[in-house]
C-alpha cells in the first residue's frame, strides 16, 4: 500500500527555515544505515513515518531490506508496514533483498508471508532476479523457506530455467531442477531452455539440461533434436543466430551437423545459406564424418548445401564445399544443378567458380533448359566466362527447351544485345522456331526490341526471316503493329516487309486499331492505303475492330481518314458494335465526329431489333449519348441573340424512322411505328430524352400541322354533344318520387309508381336523336379501338370511363323516344351528365393551354386517392364507434353502420357538426345519449386526428411539392402527346402526312408572334411549352461531353508519361553513363511467370549504386529543366 508522505511536524524555529532534524524523511536514512534506535525514536514521534516513500517510491522497509538490516526490517514489519509494498520500479522488499543476496532478510520476509510471484516493471519476480544475477544463496533461500514457483513466467514468457540458459547459470539450473523446474516449457516465442542455451552459447547450462533430460529416460540425440516453435533444433537455432561459440558448444554437446529437421534441412544447409565459412569449418573439424553425410544430404526441395550456397552467391562457401567433395552436378526437385540455380539468379561469380571446377554445362532442368538458356535469359555475358567456356557452349547454341526455345529466343525476348552478338558470332541459327512456330525475330518484334531486330535482320539470313509467320499466322510486322512498336514497324518496312494476315484475316491495321495505336495506324496507311477498308474473315474492317475493343482514338482517326462505314457478316456496323457493348466512350466519339450524320443513317441488324437503327439503340442502351445527338440536331444562327433575325434550327431527321429502315421493314412485311424515336423513349422510360427541347419542338410541329385541327374538331363535336345532353337534363320533366296523394293528383294516367309519361317537344326530340346518333358512333368507335389495341385497351381507365358515359347516356336518352320516363333513367342521367362534364375536362389535356393543369389535377387526385385509401381506416374506426354510442340520436345519422361511417367522413369537411352531439347531451334524456363521457372522448380524438391532422396532411401531400408535380405532369403529358400523335398518324393518309410534315424547322424567339407565345407561357407558368428553353438539359449534355474530353486527356497524359520515362532513360544513355541498361535493348518487360519475378539476382550490389547515380542525374536534369522553364516564364511576364 502506497501512502503519501505525511506533513512535517511543527517545530518552532527562530525563522521560517525547516530544520533537517524535523524532516519526516530522516527515518529512511536511518533505516538504510541500520540505526534501529533512531528508527524507533522517529517512529514514536510520528507512527506514520514508516509509510513515507521517497521520490523513487522507496519506504523504510525497502531501504532496510536492500541493505540487509534484519533488526530494522523486523521492527518495521511488526509495526504494521505493508510487506508487499512496491516502489516505482515495481520492486518489493523481497526483490531488493534478493538483489542484495541477504539470505537472512529473505528468510524472514518469506516467514512473514511476503509474496514471491509479484513482477516488477520488467516482469521479473524475485526468483527471476536471483537466477538472472547468479545469486545462488538468494535462490537457495527462496526455494528453502517458501514454495516459490519455479516455473513462473516473466518477461517474454521466460521461466527461471530460461534465464539460467541465457546467462549460463549452471548452478542455478541444477538447483531449480532439484526443486521441480521443467525444461519442457516454452517461452512466448516458442523456445525451450535448451534452445536458449544453444543460441546463447551457454555450454555449462546446456550440459546440465541435457543430463537432466537423460536422467528422465531420453538419449542425448533425442534431447538435441527437440524443435522450437519454428521447428528448429538447438544447433539449427545456434547457426541461425550466427554465434560461432554457440555452434561450437552445441556440437561439443553432441548435436549432429547432419541432423535434419522438419524440412529436412541440416545445420550445414543453414550455414551455407548464411555464407559463413567459419561455421562450416567448425562443423567439419568437430564432426568430419557427419559433415560428409550432411554435405550430400537433401532438404525438402532436394537441395544440397552446395545448392544453398550457389543460390545466394556465396563464392567462398562454394569453393570450400567443392574442396570437401561436394557433388558439383547434384540436381534438386526441379532438376536444377548449382550451376543452373546460380545462372537463374544472376550469381555470375558463383557461375565462374563452378565452371572453373569443370561443372557439366549439358545438364538441364525440368523444362529441359540448359545453362546457356538460363544464362542468356538472366543477362549473362558469355565472353566473361573465359575462352574455354565459349568452346564448350557451341554444342548448346541451338538446343531447345520444352517450349522449343533456343538461347537466341531468350536473348531476343529479353533484349540482351551482347548475348545476341555472342550467339550470332558463335554460329547460332537465326531462324529456329519454337513450339508455336515463333522465331527470335517474332520475340523481338513482340517485345519492342528494336536493336535486336536490326541485328537479326542485318545478319546474312535476315532477308529470309523478315516475312516468316508463326503458328497464328503473325509476321514480325503483325506483332509490331499489335504492340504499337513504331520504330520496329519503320525498320521492317524499310527492310521490305510486306503485309500478311493472320488466320482470322486480320491485317496489321486491324491489330494496331484493336489496341489504339494511332501512330502505327498512320505509318501503315502512309504506305498501304488499301488496308483502310480491308476486312477479315468476319467481314470486319479496322473500324469495326477498334469500336469492338473500345479504342476511341483509333475510331476517331479512322473516321477522319475516311474509312467506309460497312457492315460485317452479322449485318452489324461499327456503330452497332459500340451500342451493343454499351460503350459510351466510343459512341460519344462517333456522334461528336464530323461524319456523325453518316453514322446515324446506317440501318443494319434485324428488323425491329435494338440495333435496327442507331437512334433506337442509343435510346435503349446509351441515353446520355442520345442526348448529345439531340443537342447536335439544334443549330443556332450567328445572329445576335437579341435581334429578330436570330433563330434556332431544329433537325427532326432522327426522330422519325430512317428511309432505309422503312424500306427494310416493308420488305419484311412489318409495320413501321410512327414517331419511331419518341415511342422508343416512352417505351424505355427515357425521361431526359423525351423532355429535350428538340422532342418538344417536334411534337409542337406535329400539333400545329394536324393535331390542333383534328382535336379541335373533336372538341367542337363533343361540346355539341355535351350541350345537347345538358339541355335534355335541364329542360325535360323526368320521374321523381312523391307521396301517393300528390301522385294521384298530378300523374293520374300513370300505371306504375316507377314510371310516368312525358311530353317531348320537337326541339327536344331533335336533341334526343342527335345524342343517340353521337352515342352510337362513339360506342362503335370504342369497339373498333378494342379490336385494334386488344389487351392494351383494357389497361386505360379512360376507356372504361367512356364506356360508362355512353352506356348511361343511351339509358338516359333512349326512353325519351317512347315518351315515358323511368326511375332508373334519372339515375343513369345523373351519372351520364357528371361523366360527360368530367370527360370534357380530360379532353382538354390534349391542348397546350389547359393540358398541363388537367394533368396536374389528375396527379394530385391520384395522390389523394392513395392517401385516403390508407387513412380511410380511421374513418371506419370512428364510424363504428359512433354507431355503437349514438344509435338513438334524434337525427338518425348513426342508425346503421354505413350511415355512421358516411357521417364520420362528412364530419371532416362539415363545420357545424356539434349539433349532433350538443342536443343529445343537453336535452336531459338519457335514452338519446347513454354514453356521454366516452362519446365526448371519441369526439375530441376525432377532431384532433381527422379535421386537423389528416386534412393538413392531405393538403401537404397534394401541393407540398408542386414543382415535382408539375414536372411529372409535363412528362406524362408529353408521353400522352406521343401516343395521341402515333394513333392519329396511323389513321391519317400518307399523302397528307408527307404534305404537312417537316424535317427541319426554324424557331424565331424574338419575333412578334413568338413573343406573344412567350408572354402567354410566363402568364400561365407554362415553362415547359416554350421552344428553345432547354438550357439546363443542354448544359448537362455539355458537361457530359466535357467530362468525356477530360477522360481522354487523362489517358493521353498517361501515355505521354510513359514516353517521358523512355526519354529520360535515353538521356541517361546519351550522357555516357555506364549502366546495365547499355547492354539491354529497349522494349517492354515480360513478367509471365513466378520464375521471372523471383529470378532477380540476390547479389547485385552495383544495382544500388547505378540507381543512385541515375536518380542523381535525373534530379539534376529536372532542376535544370525547371530553371529553364522559370526563366522562360519570367521573360514572358516581362
Amino acid at each position: 500500500m502506497k501512502v503519501t508522505p505525511t506533513k512535517t511536524p511543527n517545530v518552532e524555529t527562530d525563522g521560517q527555515v525547516c530544520l533537517l532534524s524535523a524532516s519526516p524523511y530522516r527515518i529512511l536514512k536511518f533505516a538504510a544505515k541500520g540505526n534501529l534506535s533512531e528508527v524507533q525514536r522517529l517512529y514514536e514521534v510520528d507512527r506514520k513515518r514508516i509509510f513515507i516513500q521517497d521520490c523513487r517510491g522507496w519506504a523504510a522497509l525497502h531501504h532496510a531490506a536492500a541493505n540487509g538490516h534484519l533488526n530494522v526490517v523486523d521492527f518495521i514489519v511488526t509495526s504494521g508496514a505493508e510487506i508487499n509494498l512496491q516502489n516505482k520500479n515495481g520492486d518489493t522488499a523481497l526483490h531488493l533483498a534478493v538483489e542484495g543476496e541477504h539470505a537472512d532478510v529473505i528468510g524472514y520476509l518469506l516467514k512473514q508471508s511476503a509474496k514471491t510471484t509479484l513482477l516488477n516493471e520488467v516482469f521479473m519476480a524475485p526468483i527471476h532476479l536471483a537466477v538472472d544475477g547468479g545469486k545462488i544463496k538468494a535462490l537457495e533461500s527462496l526455494l528453502k523457506f517458501s514454495t516459490a514457483d519455479v516455473i513462473l513466467k516473466g518477461e517474454g514468457g521466460f521461466t527461471p530455467l530460461h534465464y539460467c540458459a541465457s546467462k549460463d547459470r549452471d548452478e542455478c539450473a541444477k538447483l531449480l531442477l532439484q526443486y521441480g523446474a521443467r525444461p519442457c516449457m516454452t517461452c512466448s516465442h516458442g523456445f525451450y531452455p535448451i534452445h536458449v542455451a544453444a543460441k546463447s552459447a551457454a555450454a555449462k547450462t546446456l550440459e546440465v539440461l541435457i543430463k537432466h533430460v537423460e536422467n528422465l529416460g531420453y538419449t542425448r540425440e533425442q534431447v538435441l533434436s527437440f524443435t522450437d516453435k519454428a521447428n528448429n533444433m538447438p544447433l539449427h537455432a545456434a547457426v541461425n543466430g550466427g554465434d560461432i561459440e554457440a555452434v561450437r558448444v552445441c556440437i561439443a554437446a553432441g548435436a549432429a551437423v547432419d541432423a535434419q529437421q522438419e524440412d529436412k534441412s541440416t545445420p550445414l544447409h543453414f550455414a551455407c545459406a548464411q555464407g559463413s565459412v567459419e561455421l562450416i569449418k567448425i562443423m567439419q573439424e568437430l564432426q568430419p564424418t557427419r559433415f560428409s553425410r550432411a554435405l550430400t544430404s537433401n532438404d525438402v526441395l532436394k537441395m544440397t548445401p552446395l545448392h544453398r550456397a550457389a543460390l545466394f552467391n556465396h563464392v567462398n562457401v562454394v569453393e570450400y564445399l567443392l574442396k570437401q567433395g561436394a557433388e558439383i552436378d547434384a540436381q534438386d526437385s526441379q532438376d536444377r544443378t548449382p550451376l543452373l540455380i546460380a545462372a537463374s539468379k544472376g550469381c555470375w561469380k558463383t557461375v565462374q567458380c563452378l565452371i572453373e571446377n569443370n561443372v557439366s554445362l549439358a545438364k538441364t532442368d525440368r523444362e529441359n533448359r540448359n545453362f546457356l538458356h538460363l544464362a542468356i535469359k538472366f543477362g549473362g555475358r558469355l565472353n566473361e566466362f573465359g575462352v574455354e567456356l565459349l568452346k564448350d557452349v557451341k554444342t548448346l547454341l541451338n538446343e531447345k527447351d520444352d517450349f522449343g526455345c533456343t538461347p537466341l529466343h531468350y536473348a531476343s525476348r529479353e533484349g540482351h544485345l551482347v548475348a545476341i552478338d555472342d550467339l550470332i558470332n558463335l554460329g547460332a541459327h537465326i531462324n529456329p522456331k519454337n513450339n508455336d512456330k515463333q522465331s527470335p525475330l517474332h520475340f523481338a518484334a513482340r517485345y519492342g526490341r528494336y536493336n535486336t531486330c536490326r541485328r537479326l535482320l542485318d545478319s546474312p539470313q535476315g532477308a529470309n526471316i523478315i516475312n516468316e509467320t508463326d503458328g497464328e499466322g503473325l509476321s514480325a510486322l503483325n506483332l509490331g503493329s499489335l504492340n504499337g512498336h513504331t520504330k520496329i514497324i519503320h525498320l521492317l518496312m524499310e527492310k521490305g516487309a510486306y503485309v500478311t494476315r493472320d488466320h482470322d484475316g486480320n491485317s496489321p491495321l486491324h491489330m494496331a486499331a484493336s489496341n489504339g495505336y494511332t501512330k502505327t495506324i498512320k505509318i501503315l496507311l502512309s504506305v498501304h492505303a488499301n488496308l483502310l477498308d480491308a476486312t477479315n474473315k468476319y467481314g470486319e474492317t479496322a473500324l469495326h475492330v477498334a469500336s469492338k475493343e473500345g479504342k476511341t482514338s483509333s475510331v476517331d482517326l479512322l473516321l477522319t481518314l475516311g474509312a467506309k462505314m460497312t457492315t460485317n457478316k452479322e449485318k452489324k456496323s461499327f456503330f452497332d458494335t459500340a451500342i451493343e457493348a454499351q460503350d459510351s466512350d466510343v459512341a460519344l466519339t462517333i456522334v461528336r465526329h464530323e461524319r456523325w450524320r453518316e453514322a446515324m443513317s446506317i440501318c443494319s441488324g434485324e428488323s425491329g431489333g435494338a440495333l435496327s437503327c442507331p437512334m433506337y439503340g442509343l435510346i435503349q442502351y446509351l441515353p446520355d449519348v442520345c442526348m448529345v445527338v439531340l443537342d447536335r440536331c439544334l443549330t443556332q444562327s450567328n445572329e445576335d441573340e437579341r435581334k429578330s433575325g436570330f433563330y434556332i434550327e431544329y433537325d427532326f431527321s432522327y426522330l422519325q424512322a430512317p428511309i432505309e429502315y422503312v424500306k427494310k421493314m416493308r420488305t419484311d412485311d412489318k409495320e413501321v411505328s410512327p414517331l419511331f424515336s419518341l415511342n422508343a423513349m416512352v417505351k424505355f422510360g427515357r425521361v431526359q430524352c423525351l423532355s429535350h427541347s428538340l422532342c418538344k419542338a417536334f411534337l409542337s410541329m406535329k400539333w400545329r400541322a394536324y393535331g390542333l385541327w383534328f382535336h379541335s374538331t373533336n372538341l367542337v363535336l363533343y361540346l355539341i354533344y355535351l350541350g345537347l345532353l345538358t339541355t335534355l337534363v335541364t329542360t325535360t320533366t323526368l320521374w321523381y318520387p312523391s307521396n301517393d296523394n300528390d301522385q294521384n293528383s298530378t300523374n293520374e294516367s300513370s300505371t306504375d309508381y316507377n314510371s310516368h309519361k312525358i311530353e317531348i317537344h320537337m326541339a327536344q326530340n331533335m336533341c334526343v336523336y342527335i345524342v343517340v346518333v353521337f352515342t352510337s358512333l362513339n360506342i362503335f368507335k370504342e369497339i373498333a379501338q378494342m379490336y385494334q389495341q386488344r389487351m392494351k385497351y383494357f389497361t386505360d381507365l379512360g376507356n372504361a370511363l367512356e364506356w360508362v358515359l355512353y352506356i348511361t347516356t343511351a339509358v338516359f336518352v333512349v326512353p325519351m323516344v317512347t315518351g315515358v320516363t323511368y326511375k332508373f333513367q334519372v339515375e343513369a342521367g345523373a351519372i351520364a351528365i357528371f361523366l360527360a362534364w368530367f370527360n370534357c375536362l380530360l379532353f382538354l389535356q390534349r391542348f397546350d393551354v389547359f393540358g398541363i393543369y388537367v394533368v396536374m389535377f389528375l396527379e394530385i387526385l391520384s395522390t389523394l386517392i392513395q392517401a385516403l385509401s390508407v387513412f380511410s381506416l380511421l374513418i371506419v374506426a370512428f364510424g363504428f364507434a359512433f354507431f355503437l354510442l349514438m344509435k338513438s340520436e334524434a337525427t338518425h345519422a348513426y342508425t346503421s353502420p354505413g350511415m355512421a361511417i358516411l357521417r364520420s367522413g362528412m364530419m371532416m369537411l362539415e363545420l357545424d357538426y356539434m349539433a349532433s352531439f350538443n342536443d343529445p347531451l343537453t336535452d336531459g334524456d338519457k335514452t338519446t345519449l347513454g354514453f356521454g363521457g366516452l362519446t365526448i372522448f371519441f369526439l375530441i380524438m376525432f377532431v384532433i386526428l381527422m379535421p386537423i391532422l389528416l386534412i393538413n396532411l392531405l393538403i401537404g401531400l397534394a401541393v407540398g411539392d408542386i414543382e415535382s408535380v408539375q414536372s411529372n405532369a409535363t412528362l406524362k403529358r408529353l408521353a400522352m402527346q406521343v401516343e395521341l400523335h402515333t394513333d392519329l398518324e396511323r389513321r391519317l393518309p400518307k399523302w397528307l402526312l408527307l404534305k404537312v410534315d417537316k424535317v427541319q424547322y426554324r424557331y424565331f424567339p424574338n419575333r412578334c408572334g413568338q413573343g406573344m407565345k412567350s408572354l402567354w407561357s410566363k402568364m400561365t407558368w407554362n415553362k415547359s411549352n416554350g421552344l428553345g428553353s432547354d438550357d439546363s438539359r443542354r448544359h448537362d449534355a455539355y458537361l457530359y461531353t466535357e467530362l468525356h474530353k477530360q477522360k481522354q486527356r487523362m489517358k493521353d497524359m498517361g501515355a505521354k508519361l510513359e514516353k517521358q520515362y523512355d526519354l529520360l532513360r535515353l538521356i541517361v544513355q546519351k550522357m555516357d553513363i555506364a549502366t546495365e541498361e547499355d547492354n539491354k535493348d529497349e522494349g517492354v518487360a515480360c513478367a509471365t511467370s513466378l520464375e521471372k519475378i523471383h529470378g532477380a539476382s540476390f547479389a547485385a550490389p552495383f544495382i544500388k549504386k547505378t540507381l543512385l547515380r541515375q536518380n542523381a542525374i535525373v534530379s539534376h536534369w529536372k532542376k535544370t529543366s525547371d530553371k529553364v522553364a522559370e526563366k522562360s516564364k519570367n521573360e514572358h511576364d516581362c
